[in-house]
């Protein structure tokens, strides 16, 4: 992509020369601080939980089990990528958990780098430097940087995109749809809300359109479109191509996300993750007992996709039941987005501050006081409207099942 040149002073003083270099630091020391703390506690080897859904997994690919021959129960690629560093350094949480510390100092950077294309001069260093530094305090990111989840490593390619799409300054071209699908895919099959991604791509592309006829922006916002979805199609190929050709099955990423769906949209759904009752909490119990329930239910045996289309069509028939109580709860999903309370459905934040291992700092709150009048004011520039669009359609992606803390936390760089 063509880029437009970040601020430049001869005048700075020495030090802000080399801020990217010191904000980095500073975010990776204090997440190693966090890191450290883990290593000494009975949380670095996670032993229930998402954390441990995901670790086992891993263990089982790195002892030989690629596949058990059905359409994933869960999105694959963590689990790949960390049996793949555990291959390399060994079982040990340690090499994964310091590759996303990179990771989460790479986001303050970006932090910084937006706001310097946003606010011209000194006054976009010290906003990025100071928004740089919130990040750095941000406790959910602290926590869930060290630990075996993959929020941090999407987080970061979400907002490393939007600001490759801000520093654009030209109409994209072929290639830059095609690398964009195929980033977004990928990362998809890690986590899928990054598929909002895509219309904030479409939004940038209408905007580096301006001034010509109209015809011809639809035109090419169009195929763009076209070429967005084959990058998508192509990267995510690794999951439905295994769910096609070695399980048999029409699923395209995994098969729990009618799970997901029935958990956030069913009859006493409250717009948190509320587990139905006889449902378990761990995620590995939940998905296992969500199979057996399925076919309890049903009578017979069932495929990973007719499994996932049970689930589907029990929040499909609450939604019908009651169109006004599920527009509702759209209302109080989108309200707990931006709720100052902290659902934590894995309680990292409490746990590790109760055993000193994160550093003192601020929650969701805090930051979206001072954030949301300024989403607001700065809308009348086109870039400004990239960064609110990528916090708002994080947002709508939450909409789609539940709002926690590490869910809604990708949206907070913005």
């Amino acid at each position: 992509m063509n880029s437009a040149s970040s601020p430049k002073d001869p005048s700075l003083p020495y030090w802000l020369k080399y801020r990217f270099l010191l904000l980095f630091t500073l975010c990776a020391l204090l997440r190693l601080w966090g890191l450290g703390g883990l290593v000494d506690s009975a949380l670095f080897i996670p032993e229930a939980s998402d954390m441990a859904f995901y670790n086992d997994w891993a263990q089982r690919i790195l002892a030989g089990e690629y596949t058990d021959g059905k359409a994933f129960y869960g999105l694959p690629l963590y689990a790949y990528w960390l049996s793949f560093w555990y291959a390399i350094a060994g079982y040990n949480p340690f090499v994964p958990s310091l590759i996303q510390i990179l990771c989460d100092a790479g986001i303050a950077v970006l932090i910084l780098k937006i706001a310097e294309l946003l606010v011209s001069g000194r006054a976009g260093i010290y906003a990025g430097l100071l928004g740089g530094l919130f990040w750095c305090g941000f406790q959910p990111a602290a926590a869930y940087t060290v630990v075996l989840m993959p929020t941090t490593l999407v987080a970061f390619v979400y907002w490393w995109l939007v600001w490759r799409l801000i520093r654009q300054d030209k109409a994209l071209n072929w290639q830059n749809y095609l690398a964009v699908g195929l980033v977004v895919g990928f990362c998809a099959m890690m986590i899928a809300t990054i598929f909002f991604m895509l219309p904030i791509v479409l939004l940038r592309a209408w905007q580096l359109l301006s001034g010509r006829p109209l015809p011809q922006r639809l035109g090419r916002v169009l195929i763009g479109t076209v070429l967005l979805l084959v990058g998508v199609v192509v990267g995510t190929s690794p999951a439905w191509l295994h769910n096609r050709m070695i399980a048999g099955e029409p699923v395209f990423l995994s098969a729990h996300s009618g799970l997901n769906f029935y958990i956030g949209n069913h009859s006493e759904a409250n717009g948190y993750p509320k587990i139905p009752d006889g449902l378990p909490t761990d995620q590995a119990g939940l998905l296992l007992n969500s199979i057996t329930t399925a076919e309890e239910i049903s009578g017979r045996p069932l495929t990973r996709e007719e499994v996932s289309d049970f689930w589907s069509a029990k929040a499909s028939a609450a939604i019908e039941e009651d169109r006004g109580r599920w527009f509702r709860l759209m209302g109080v999903k989108f309200a707990n987005a931006w709720n100052a309370f902290s659902y934590d459905d894995l309680t990292l934040v409490v746990v590790m501050g109760d055993l000193g291992i994160l550093h003192p700092g601020w929650g969701f709150g805090f930051l979206a006081f001072l954030a949301i009048p300024a989403l607001i004011m700065g809308l009348r520039d086109r870039r400004h409207q990239i960064v609110a669009a990528a916090v708002l359609f994080h947002i709508a992606a939450l909409l789609t099942v539940f709002v926690t803390e590490r869910y809604r936390m990708a949206a907070v760089p913005g």
